[in-house]
């Protein structure tokens, strides 16, 4: 794993900033993968949203999960155009060593105003000696039979 930035590291705040600077990325650019690496724990699990007709959730080894990303985008139009995923609401939920984020997301291509996407990522995170670490995400997407819930939407609703 690469060595963290420790300032990514040092609050809920400062993490989730890190996680959406990193997989942000202007036209021609991949995202931030050896930031991103450093911001999850070495055990860390990610879990993409599943098929509406998918029956199991699969869940994936951070490296895995980041090959496949980049397999994705490469050659694509978010590729040649950029990609930018923005915050617009956030939920902490915190005791002691563990937090849960529940980060309400806009995506877009870097040069479009309108999203193409909106959804709620959602972040458990571990506090360990250096700092704060991503120890599990997973994120579903709004469709249209699953509008986000109006408590998690950005201001204003």
């Amino acid at each position: 794993m690469p060595e963290p930035q420790l300032e990514d590291l040092e609050s809920i705040d400062a993490i989730v900033r890190a996680w959406y600077s990193s997989i942000s990325f202007a036209a021609g650019k991949l995202p931030d993968y050896p930031r991103l690496r450093a911001l999850f724990h070495p055990l860390a699990r990610i879990t993409p949203p599943r098929a509406d007709d998918a029956l199991t959730a699969e869940v994936l080894e951070v490296e895995p999960f980041f090959e496949r990303s980049q397999g994705i985008i490469m050659g694509s139009e978010l590729e040649r155009r950029g990609f930018e995923q923005r915050e617009v609401n956030r939920s902490v939920e915190a005791f002691g060593n563990v937090a849960h984020v529940f980060s309400t997301y806009e995506s877009r291509l870097a040069d479009e105003q309108m999203p193409f996407e909106r959804g709620i990522n959602s972040i458990q995170l571990l506090k360990q000696g250096h700092g704060w670490e991503i120890l599990n995400m997973t994120w579903e997407v709004e469709r249209k039979d699953l509008a986000i819930p109006s408590e998690y939407n950005t201001a204003g609703g």
